[in-house]
């Protein structure tokens, strides 16, 4: 009788909630069964719960999951950077790797140069040095990664100027003027001035659009952390080597929702500029975001957990006292 019992409270939990849990993360449904069943078990009358309370306990496993993307602060890079038994040969290890690294990319730069459509480009010792420790001192899986960024960054220079002035017009994303709390350069995301490309031709062309700003964020970035390294900076200064990105989802609709610039952005911060965001800031996500967002969790894997759902309000709390805000939050 109390398994029959359960099985019609799973139904109703079904017929309920059905529409609501298309939006829930995986987890919460199991978690739901668990719990209604231990009350039908537990209920001295062994009746399934009503409808509304059913409706009400389903409210209240949302807001728990609401609560849970509450700021934490921002993860460490030793969170996900380097392992102890790694850092200790870091120095004795790291230039002669960079130099066998070095080699390698020099051979299939000029390998492939010849047959590739636009000339590759040979990535620079910082950059060669950062996927180094972005691949823990493994030269050879950090000579995979360089191979597909030059490949991608050969692309991007094959499209016209017309067209990358066209979407830089767009002002799709922008770098903000002063770093944050952390130190870190300010990458804004205007959302809701995306729409899905209507050619290729658009989408390397914002890619293009994407690269140039991380670009000149990550140059800012080290030539301050070069004069720090000199004493030139300013003693109570924070540097940081990583990016703070904010995408403002004010306004945000379905037209707006494209997979692929998802997919692109995960493959930018996580492939072509591995650990240099090391926070995300989702600013007041609408309703219809949250299927996109369903889409791109479970491939950031362990990395979602440097996403932060805020409301607009709260972006100020991540500047020193003092500092302008980007554009988009003055108010």
């Amino acid at each position: 009788r109390r398994r029959s019992l359960c099985a019609q409270s799973e139904q109703q939990v079904m017929a309920q909630t059905s529409r609501r849990t298309m939006f829930v993360s995986s987890g919460v449904l199991p978690r739901l069964y668990h719990a209604h069943a231990a009350v039908c078990l537990l209920n001295e009358k062994n009746r399934p719960s009503s409808d509304l309370h059913t409706g009400r306990r389903m409210r209240s496993v949302c807001k728990a999951e609401a609560l849970d993307t509450k700021r934490s602060g921002a993860p460490s890079m030793a969170e996900f950077y380097l392992e102890p038994k790694v850092l200790e040969t870091l120095d004795s290890e790291l230039p002669s790797r960079v130099d066998k690294l070095r080699r390698i990319m020099q051979e299939h730069v000029a390998s492939i140069g010849d047959h590739h459509h636009h000339q590759l480009e040979m990535p620079v010792d910082r950059e060669i040095e950062w996927f180094l420790l972005d691949r823990k001192l493994d030269v050879d899986a950090a000579a995979l990664k360089l191979k597909e960024v030059c490949a991608w960054r050969a692309s991007t220079r094959g499209v016209s100027a017309e067209a990358v002035e066209v979407q830089r017009s767009l002002q799709k994303a922008y770098i903000h003027n002063h770093v944050d709390a952390a130190g870190r350069k300010v990458l804004v995301i205007r959302a809701a001035r995306h729409f899905k490309p209507r050619s290729h031709e658009e989408v390397l062309a914002a890619q293009r659009v994407m690269q140039t700003l991380i670009d000149d964020a990550v140059a800012e970035l080290e030539a301050q952390n070069h004069k720090s390294s000199r004493g030139e900076s300013d003693e109570n200064s924070v540097q940081s080597e990583c990016v703070l990105g904010i995408m403002d989802l004010r306004g945000f609709r379905l037209p707006n929702a494209d997979p692929k610039l998802a997919n692109f952005l995960v493959d930018c911060f996580f492939k072509y500029y591995p650990k240099r965001m090391n926070e995300m800031l989702l600013v007041d996500a609408p309703f219809v975001f949250r299927p996109t967002w369903l889409i791109v969790k479970p491939v950031l894997g362990k990395y979602s957990s440097i996403v932060r759902f805020i409301s607009a309000d709260k972006v100020g709390s991540y500047f020193p006292s003092g500092t302008p805000l980007p554009p988009d939050f003055h108010n």
